[in-house]
Order: C-alpha cells, then structure tokens, then sequence
C-alpha cells in the first residue's frame, strides 16, 4: 500500500473505533485491511454500515474539505463494490478524495 492508502486505512480505522463501540461484539469489524466490508462474509450490520460510512464521510470533510457520498447504490451493493474490504475502501478513497 502507499503512504496516501496508509492515511485512509487510519482514518477508517479511526471510524471504526467509534462505530464498534456501539455495537455488539458480535458486528464489531477488525482493524485489519483484509477485513470484509461489504460482503456476504462481513459480520456488520446494515445499520452499522451505515454508521460507519457516515462517520468516514464526517472524517473526510473535516480533514480534507471535500464531500463524498459513500452511501450511493453504485458503492454499496454487494455485486462489483469497491468496498468489499477495508483495504479496498482505502483504496478507493486514496483515488477518489
């Protein structure tokens, strides 16, 4: 990963910190890049998917002055999503932001 992937996986990570401690340990997502997002294997719950893709639009806004909408269709349905993993989001937040 390059340095840019780096930043956004801590960023997401950030996120997640936040977001795990309002759910059961059971939908709590790992800090790893290899963590399944947005996948029949993802143990989040919509609503915790959700939350966290919001919470990572907040992060980006305050730290980058740019809005994104994380939560559009194209992005979340599971067939072709950039986000499967959180090294994917990464990723595609390093490209798109």
């Amino acid at each position: 990963m390059t340095d840019n992937n780096e930043l956004y996986l801590e960023l997401i990570f950030a996120a997640i910190k936040e977001v795990n401690m309002q759910q059961p340990p059971e939908y709590q997502l790992k800090l790893n890049k290899d963590e399944f997002l947005i996948s029949d294997k993802s143990c989040i719950d919509s609503l915790g998917l959700i939350t966290l893709l919001i919470n990572i639009e907040e992060k980006i806004s305050n730290k980058f002055k740019k809005n994104l909408n994380l939560l559009d269709e194209k992005y979340i349905s599971e067939e072709n999503t950039p986000f499967k993993t959180l090294g994917s989001l990464a990723s595609w937040l390093n490209k798109n932001v």
